[in-house]
């Protein structure tokens, strides 16, 4: 394991102010465990109540909690991170939503001008931000990182930040992890009648971007004699908007217009056991041992980790050609590259699959190699540390 060896002096503040927990927060809790096997001095400023938060205390992270109703403006707030600071001694703060940038680049600007400010973006940068307030706001940021290098340059172009402070880290990865276990596949695969189909499977929250309702709907494109041989899995959950004064999920309205539209495909066309709607899995990694090919059809997938967890299981995949996703699959020498928002795409790569299984493989081959090469935890951990480094 990468041994943590910039100065021993840095103390960390991670600031992730989210409700929900998806793919984000998860691999935020894993960089986290990751950091502190390897030496970092950790904590954390996070939500009450919160998944994250839960899981991050089972981890025996430290962690503090953001006051009740905070805004990004809070005083509270600034407060509350100000005694972190000089109780932990932090020296580098790590944001990583974007209202986070807000609550960590105005506490720099009110109590500490000489504390580091990092931030790593999990989405494409589509917005202009050379406004004056966010002029003000990113001159604060002393560092920002992505994953994707289409992302990197939409930074460049749309964020008001030097290019010498904008940084690629690939995820890590925990390598080991991603091992076939035959018979809890099967176990799964039981669980829904899937042990002589082929299972077709997106791991993502319900949302209009990722494309959930195209892959339902590409269902009803396949000939019969295929839609005989396959089962289509969306496993995931609506996209959480926040959580009320119970802590109870409330949904995002569009989220679940997709869903609604899903199940009226279903009970339609009396597709139960067709296509099969699974809850966000927190073992996922069995899941998509489980399934035979992997599916991406986001709109616009900055860089996704459910595909690159879906190559370590040796999965063929299919994604669409936006965003980071071709730097993913390449030239589709990783995977099968399709069209945006199209629902006769999605099923001409199905029918292709089924046909030419053998190329399939030999893609997924190449994509379990690539992505063993290049998102091993001692790589990432490396380049983090470069980041911290350089600021």
């Amino acid at each position: 394991m990468f041994l943590f060896t910039y100065f021993q002096a840095m103390n960390l503040l991670h600031f992730i102010c989210s409700d929900a927990f998806g793919g984000m927060e998860l691999y935020i809790k894993e960089l986290i465990a990751q950091q502190v096997k390897a030496g970092y001095t950790i904590v954390v400023l996070t939500k009450r109540n919160t998944r994250l938060a839960k899981e991050l205390h089972e981890l025996n992270i430290p962690i503090y909690f953001i006051p009740n109703k905070a805004s990004k403006f809070s005083l509270p707030l600034l407060f509350t991170i100000n005694n972190i600071v000089k109780k932990e001694n932090i020296t580098h703060i790590h944001t990583h939503n974007n209202i986070d940038i807000w609550m960590a680049s105005w506490f720099k600007f009110v109590f500490n001008k000489k504390i580091v400010h990092l931030n790593s973006t999990y989405m494409m940068m589509q917005k202009n931000k050379h406004q004056w307030h966010y002029k003000f706001l990113y001159h604060f940021v002393d560092g920002m990182s992505s994953t994707s290098a289409m992302t990197n340059k939409s930074i460049e172009k749309n964020i008001p930040i030097q290019q010498h402070k904008i940084s690629l880290i690939p995820y890590g990865r925990s390598i080991q992890q991603f091992v076939a276990h035959e018979p809890l596949r099967n176990k799964i695969r039981n669980q829904y009648q899937a042990q002589d189909k082929m299972v077709i499977a997106m791991l993502s929250r319900l949302d209009q971007e990722k494309g959930n309702l195209e892959f339902a709907q590409a269902f009803l494109k396949l000939p019969k004699s295929i839609q005989e041989q396959v089962q289509f899995w969306i496993i995931g959950e609506p996209t959480m908007a926040y959580l009320d004064a119970n802590g109870q999920a409330v949904y995002e309205a569009q989220s679940q217009v997709i869903e609604n539209a899903i199940t009226n495909i279903v009970q339609l066309n009396h597709l139960e056991n067709k296509i099969i709607r699974i809850p966000f899995q927190k073992e996922y990694i069995a899941y998509l041992d489980a399934i035979d090919v992997f599916i991406l059809p986001s709109y616009n997938e900055m860089y996704s980790l459910s595909l690159l967890d879906a190559m370590l299981m040796k999965k063929p995949i299919i994604g669409t050609n936006t965003g980071g996703t071709p730097e993913q699959l390449g030239e589709g020498e990783r995977g099968t590259l399709i069209v945006a928002r199209n629902v006769d795409a999605i099923a001409q790569a199905v029918e292709a699959i089924i046909a030419n299984k053998k190329d399939a493989i030999e893609k997924a081959n190449q994509a379990y190699a690539w992505a063993i090469q290049t998102h091993a935890w001692d790589t990432t951990l490396r380049k983090y540390e470069a980041f911290y480094q350089a600021n």
